[in-house]
């Protein structure tokens, strides 16, 4: 998960063990290398996960409770049913600790800026003796031993995920956003968290239960702002609402910027926050599946009724 192995924040003198970055600005540029390029990198590491979240929903859609494989199997298949749902575990915790892996990366984009800065103040405070020196025309002196960013960094990081636990707000990763997505794909009843349980002032935790998804319906896979279903749906990484791409494109050419899901307060919608939506559209794609399957049975059922119908008609002689 991490950009850059800690070890390379250590060095001694002017003598960086990183190659890169330390012809630019000495040993210290190194580690201000290393820092930026893992805090830029910490992106890219989220969205990496995103894309593992998302095909673990995929699979969930597969594994709903009383889904279509789960139908497949004989009442009496107890080995079976057994499995499915030691896969169902296993995709809970998979989520929990992709949610983990996360704040992980956050804490250490955090301990990386920490680290810059540190960096920064001693070279600013290392150029303003060197030139209060100069102005003196007093002797260089020896700069000594540079910072261990090593342990430096170590200790922010250890510092931030001490913060972060301790904090009255922290939710177990179990009870998270990506582990309540797989829950409801699997047709499980999610258990919202109270205001108390997440450090407000309620005296009780008062357990709010939202009901499973189950199957799409058509109102469910429709676009707030075309009001058609879903065409190439993207996802909004801030607030999570999905658009079709093509109502996305209408909004912002009537220079509107709001989300149009009620209740919602992003109020500043750009395309550098949406992403497409894998799973919307396989969603989508399981609906019209059912749709046409519906559509088929039913023209079955009824041309075997016009054949019972002519099948019992009498000749008259």
């Amino acid at each position: 998960l991490y950009a850059i192995h800690p070890g390379r924040f250590k060095h001694s003198g002017n003598k960086a063990t990183m190659a890169r970055g330390r012809a630019s600005t000495g040993g210290n540029g190194g580690a201000v290398f290393v820092c930026n390029r893992a805090i830029d990198r910490a992106g890219d590491y989220k969205r990496d996960l995103t894309k593992i979240h998302n095909r673990a929903l995929l699979m969930a859609e597969q594994l709903t409770i009383g889904g279509d494989l789960e139908a497949l199997l004989p009442a009496d298949d107890d080995a079976s049913k057994e499995y499915l749902e030691e896969m169902r575990e296993r995709l809970k915790k998979i989520a929990a600790a992709n949610e983990k892996r996360v704040e992980h990366v956050e804490i250490f984009a955090k301990a990386c800026k920490d680290a810059r800065a540190d960096v920064e103040r001693v070279q600013n405070e290392r150029v303003a003796r060197q030139n209060a020196q100069a102005n003196d025309g007093s002797p260089q002196e020896d700069e000594g031993e540079s910072t261990d960013y090593e342990r430096f960094l170590t200790e922010k990081v250890e510092e931030h995920r001490a913060a972060t636990v301790s904090d009255a707000t922290f939710v177990p990763y179990e009870d998270r956003a990506m582990a309540n997505e797989v829950k409801k794909c699997l047709g499980e009843k999610v258990k919202k968290r109270s205001r108390a349980s997440r450090g407000g002032d309620d005296d009780d935790d008062l357990e709010l239960v939202e009901e499973n998804r189950g199957a799409d319906t058509e109102n469910d896979l429709k676009c707030g702002i075309t009001g058609m279903i879903f065409e190439n749906p993207m996802k909004n990484k801030v607030c999570g609402h999905t658009y079709s791409k093509a109502g996305l494109e209408q909004m912002f050419r009537n220079n509107k910027h709001k989300c149009p899901v009620p209740g919602c307060t992003n109020n500043s919608v750009q395309w550098s926050q949406v992403e497409p939506d894998d799973m919307m559209v396989q969603r989508v794609g399981r609906f019209l599946r059912r749709q046409q399957l519906a559509k088929r049975e039913a023209e079955m059922i009824s041309q075997a009724n016009d054949d019972e119908e002519e099948g019992e008609g009498v000749t008259m002689l």
